[in-house]
């Protein structure tokens, strides 16, 4: 095994231990309902502790639910030396944590019929007996109890994290982990704090690359992490209430196409990085009170072009955003982002998913299917300017999708001048030269140089005058110094090249409206 290997193993270890811990806590306090969640999430996160199961057991059948004998057989199965290793510590766990219990006896003749069941019937009969008592008892956990008989400890959240977050709220659960919103008690500042539901042996390496991958991000269009941990696991970052799947669909395409060039220019600064982030959805899409985007969730993330583990595609992404590389296993790349962002425009600007269907067979189907797309404009025919993007970036070969982000963005920026400038005076250059000074603004708010540079290249083509085109060389060669020194692009900047616009407007270098 090697030193990754051990690490996880101590962690998984770690984890069962501490939930084991909890459990033993709440034995003595005599809350049996929190101790038999503890218990269950440590056979779910090590599901070969003898100590786990013969206590899930325990309270179960002290709590007068079904299901206890199947839980031991399963004790009996995971033990050294099956039956004589579970029995002995059995009997230490009843002496040691439940001597007290009056209903203890009735515990035992059930552990003595779990004993006698795992001679007689083959591993195949008791496996599915064990499942369908496990079943049956997570259908009557799940049934609502009364007020007074509701308990506001969650097994989920770590117990090493209520002395600095005492105020936590659920708030909401996805495929592997769940998200809390906490009040951080030092400064009042509201957070989320997102907790994987299991750690096991996979899901615990997929948490610690999720870490890392995410530690190395900064960029004001990714959520913020503000600390995070491998043993307990949790990573806690900043609070955003809302994600895009929570907004109105279809959008009005400008505003949608100026929300994806800020998830853009975020991607295009991963990329850089060498990271992808592999599962772009709306729901990964978190906003601000002001609409800012921000990219959540690296758990899929990985660095470009490694293949993914071995898992299903549930597990590797969503089926409804996954890229056809994704379904057919193959390793992800920018471009796989790039397919992600195709679907999630199509989504904004159409108000249905391409792929859409109830059955996930289907939708793989849809996706591998060599049929191209049904084109935007045909959901909604005002948007049949942005095809042609949409379409190239749902290519089903990635070697015809956009190359990368940037590609994309300058296709993006070009058909929002081009709108704009269609829609007033019937297309004057001081109407574009405006559509371009618009989008050096939206470049300037995300401190992006080249995204400036780029525009002010566009502007000077726009003249034939050599005064004004030596005016704009001198700004593009100022852009590249403040870029080189590590200067921000603030309003003093912006101030600057407004100036730039101004002169063409007096000089009536272009023709005006």
């Amino acid at each position: 095994m090697d030193s990754d290997d051990d690490l996880v193993q101590n962690l998984v270890d770690q984890r069962t231990l501490n939930f084991l811990r909890k459990g033993y806590d709440f034995i003595k306090m005599g809350k049996y309902s929190e101790a038999r969640m503890c218990f269950e999430n440590a056979t779910n996160s090590n599901k070969k502790n003898v100590d786990a199961w013969l206590n899930l057991g325990i309270t179960t059948s002290l709590l007068d639910k079904d299901g206890a004998i199947p839980l031991f057989e399963q004790s009996f199965r995971c033990g050294v030396g099956k039956r004589e290793y579970s029995h002995q510590r059995f009997e230490l766990l009843c002496d040691d944590h439940y001597r007290s219990n009056p209903r203890l006896p009735e515990v035992k003749r059930e552990f003595e019929i779990a004993k006698s069941n795992i001679d007689e019937r083959t591993v195949s009969q008791t496996l599915l007996r064990s499942i369908k008592g496990l079943k049956k008892r997570l259908i009557e956990s799940a049934r609502p109890q009364s007020p007074e008989k509701q308990s506001h400890y969650d097994p989920y959240f770590p117990v090493e994290l209520l002395q600095d977050y005492p105020e936590h709220t659920f708030h909401s659960e996805g495929g592997n982990s769940r998200v809390y919103r906490c009040i951080r008690k030092k400064d009042g500042i509201m957070v989320a704090i997102k907790i994987p539901k299991a750690f096991d042996r996979e899901r615990s390496k997929e948490f610690i690359d999720e870490i890392a991958i995410w530690r190395d991000l900064n960029h004001k269009n990714i959520v913020k992490i503000f600390d995070y941990s491998a043993n307990p696991p949790y990573i806690v970052m900043e609070y955003l209430s809302r994600s895009l799947n929570q907004t109105i669909k279809p959008m009005p395409p400008t505003d949608a196409l100026k929300m994806i060039l800020k998830v853009l220019d975020a991607l295009s600064y991963t990329h850089k990085k060498g990271h992808i982030h592999a599962d772009i959805k709306p729901e990964n899409i978190l906003l601000s009170k002001k609409d800012e985007p921000k990219l959540t969730d690296w758990g899929v993330g990985r660095i470009a072009g490694l293949s993914l583990p071995e898992c299903s595609l549930q597990q590797a992404c969503t089926p409804l955003y996954a890229a056809p590389e994704q379904v057919r296993g193959e390793p992800p790349d920018v471009r796989t982002d790039i397919w992600q962002i195709g679907v999630v425009l199509y989504e904004m600007v159409t108000g249905k998913n391409p792929f859409d269907s109830e059955d996930s067979g289907r939708i793989c189907a849809k996706i591998l299917s060599e049929d191209q797309v049904n084109l935007p404009s045909a959901g909604n025919p005002n948007v049949k300017w942005l095809d042609t993007i949409i379409v190239t970036c749902l290519q089903k070969r990635p070697d015809q999708r956009y190359r990368s982000v940037d590609d994309l963005s300058h296709d993006i920026e070009k058909v929002l001048i081009d709108d704009f400038t269609k829609k007033t005076t019937h297309g004057s250059q001081f109407v574009r030269l405006t559509g371009h000074f618009g989008l050096i603004r939206v470049h300037c708010q995300k401190n992006n140089y080249d995204g400036v540079i780029g525009q002010l290249v566009e502007i000077r083509d726009l003249s034939q005058a050599e005064e004004i085109r030596g005016m704009i060389d001198t700004q593009i060669e100022a852009m590249k110094t403040y870029r080189s020194l590590g200067m921000a692009l603030d309003e003093h900047i912006v101030d600057e090249l407004e100036k730039v616009f101004r002169e063409y407007h007096k000089t009536h270098i272009i023709e005006t409206p």
